[in-house]
């Protein structure tokens, strides 16, 4: 149908396909902007974090070896950071959080941007994790669904 229009009136637009590119140049920017070489050092250092994980859970007795591990992946990060001049994870992820309270706002600015339902369910993640960790410490007496008293 879409090609059909085209062909009829090549003026014609397209909300998904005007939405796609403008998602292709802002991942082609992205890329250009990251460089080729961080995004596989970064997605190395992802593997290698995933491996470590996969390892620890693997051999939970040896607990020195684990933390050994641990400590030289984090090592490692930290000379990457320290060789890029703290701009490798550090500053962009301070960047980020800084700039948090600005993206919200642009939630009801312009609530059709692409990101927008990512970041929604992003700070509903959050908020969850941060609900589980903090509601038992704030409410001791609540039940498991922190809704009502316990179960005696």
């Amino acid at each position: 149908v879409w090609e059909i229009r085209v062909l009829e009136d090549p003026s014609v637009g397209n909300v998904l396909v005007s939405h796609f590119l403008e998602f292709q140049g802002a991942v082609s920017n992205w890329i250009t902007t990251t460089t080729p070489e961080r995004i596989g050092v970064l997605s190395l250092l992802g593997i290698a974090g995933l491996y470590v994980l996969a390892w620890r859970e693997d051999n939970p007795d040896n607990a020195t070896a684990r933390w050994a591990l641990v400590v030289a992946w984090i090592a490692a990060l930290v000379g990457l950071e320290a060789i890029n001049g703290w701009d490798f994870l550090i500053a962009p992820i301070a960047r980020f959080v800084a700039n948090w309270p600005l993206r919200i706002a642009h939630w009801f600015t312009d609530p059709l941007r692409g990101g927008v339902p990512l970041e929604m369910l992003f700070v509903a993640f959050v908020g969850w994790r941060l609900w589980k960790r903090v509601g038992p410490i704030i409410a001791p007496n609540q039940g498991e669904s922190g809704l009502g008293p316990a179960a005696s």
